[in-house]
């Protein structure tokens, strides 16, 4: 069989094998597939185009229509899935590069939201932040075996009704929407609710806006409360089980969840003793600060952390006329410490973040 009868059957195998899962390839992605698959035995292309087709179902696609740009991406995410990339076993994000989903309840699955988000948010955005809130709590809800015997009731059914029921339970948010006065919203509307002395709270920290079950008797408008308790939660795999979804939705290049990658897992299965450090609020001008960071050091140097993330203020007296030479100061002598430990922490990242009171707050966290 001459090349071009060759590639001619396997650009139609391709297209078939796709189809058969309801992908449909692009012009250019199907050359791309021939490139990559030309040289191989017909049973590694089998396996191949399985694993491939085995991601993009994982992932949430707009579109049936498979693009050459997509096709590249997952190949090279096959290509690397179970391999050692030390380099990226810690990735920093910044916040406002990552990408926004949504939940969709018609499809029961998260979703890319189109646009950018803004550190000045309007009040369409906080609505909207806590609609999804609310549907993410509805839907774990939803199939949470031990509430499989509630029946719960929207707040425009009680609001349309005169009625005096007796025991009604209702999935809500608590707000406060004028003084001495609680409400509570679902997506349909809100209620007045009232908390008696004997009213019961289940363990939980309930506060302004948390999404709470409400159990009670509906009296003159009112749902004066008997029992308040949180929606059971369940594991991130359950989740992901019900969302059928292994897609990364925290931010970075990899399409796979952090939490599913064969790498990752590796390397923590490798590793178990790893740590990371979080340390906050680090004056570096202040000599008990730097005394007890300077102990912290000598305390991990027999088994250092894969990171020490230092977060600001940096400075005990912010906005000063002697703020930055305090500053400068305050690194240079961190920075001698460091020195006199290279060896122990030659495999550590130390991570910097400004603090909101920092001159340097419009800086990107360095490594």
């Amino acid at each position: 069989m001459d090349t071009a009868t060759e590639e001619a059957a396997l650009r139609r195998e391709i297209i078939k094998t796709f189809q058969i899962h309801a992908f449909e390839l692009k012009k250019e992605a199907v050359k791309l597939c021939v490139k990559l698959f030309l040289e191989h035995d017909k049973e590694t292309r089998k396996k191949w185009t399985s694993k491939m087709i085995e991601l993009l179902k994982k992932q949430t696609l707009q579109s049936s229509l498979i693009s050459e740009e997509l096709i590249r991406d997952t190949f090279r995410q096959c290509k690397s899935k179970g391999t050692q990339d030390a380099g990226k076993l810690l990735n920093v994000f910044d916040a406002f590069s990552l990408q926004p989903y949504d939940y969709e309840p018609e499809l029961r699955k998260m979703v890319l939201r189109k646009g950018k988000t803004t550190l000045a948010a309007d009040s369409a955005s906080f609505s909207h932040a806590s609609r999804q809130r609310f549907l993410l709590v509805k839907q774990r809800a939803a199939r949470c075996a031990s509430l499989k015997n509630f029946k719960f009731t929207t707040c425009e059914l009680l609001s349309s009704s005169t009625k005096t029921i007796q025991s009604v339970v209702v999935l809500g948010m608590l707000t406060q929407q004028k003084a001495d006065c609680y409400h509570i919203e679902d997506l349909s509307g809100s209620i007045e609710v009232e908390f008696k002395e004997d009213t019961k709270f289940h363990h939980a920290l309930f506060h302004e806006h948390c999404i709470a079950i409400f159990e009670g008797s509906f009296e003159n408008s009112v749902l004066h409360v008997n029992e308040v308790a949180m929606v059971p939660v369940e594991s991130a795999e359950m989740t992901r089980k019900e969302l059928s979804s292994n897609e990364n939705w925290f931010g970075g290049e990899d399409k796979i969840a952090f939490r599913c990658s064969e790498r990752l897992r590796s390397a923590l299965a490798k590793q178990e003793d790893t740590s990371i450090i979080f340390l906050s609020d680090v004056f570096l001008d202040d000599a008990k600060s730097m005394k007890a960071l300077n102990k912290l050091l000598i305390g991990y140097k027999d088994q250092p952390p894969v990171a020490i993330i230092i977060c600001g203020n940096f400075c005990s007296r912010p906005r000063q006329t002697d703020t930055i030479d305090l500053l400068d100061r305050g690194f240079r002598y961190l920075a001698n410490q460091l020195q006199q430990m290279k060896k122990e922490y030659e495999r550590t990242q130390f991570i910097f973040v400004p603090g909101p009171d920092d001159p340097f707050v419009d800086s990107k966290s360095q490594i």
